[in-house]
């Protein structure tokens, strides 16, 4: 069995309240998810005698950043 390199993930909320007329609650929020988007790889080819044999080929999680706008009341 072979294990690939660490996973290495820093994540990001800001969140900014806003009251309105007493009964309601603006929140505007910005997070953004793998921030310094630093390259995480899957496992290694684990195929014996494949010609990428304990290569590391495929990267997951890249940066994402998403923007939200919540209403309570």
């Amino acid at each position: 069995a072979f294990t690939g390199p660490a996973l290495q993930n820093f994540d990001l909320s800001l969140l900014k309240n806003f009251p309105f007329q007493n009964r309601f609650n603006v929140q505007f929020r910005f997070e953004s998810f793998n921030i310094l988007n630093k390259a995480n790889f899957d496992d290694p080819n684990t195929t014996l005698g494949s010609p990428g044999f304990g290569t590391l080929a495929v990267a997951r999680n890249a940066r994402s950043i998403q923007f939200g706008l919540r209403l309570s009341f």
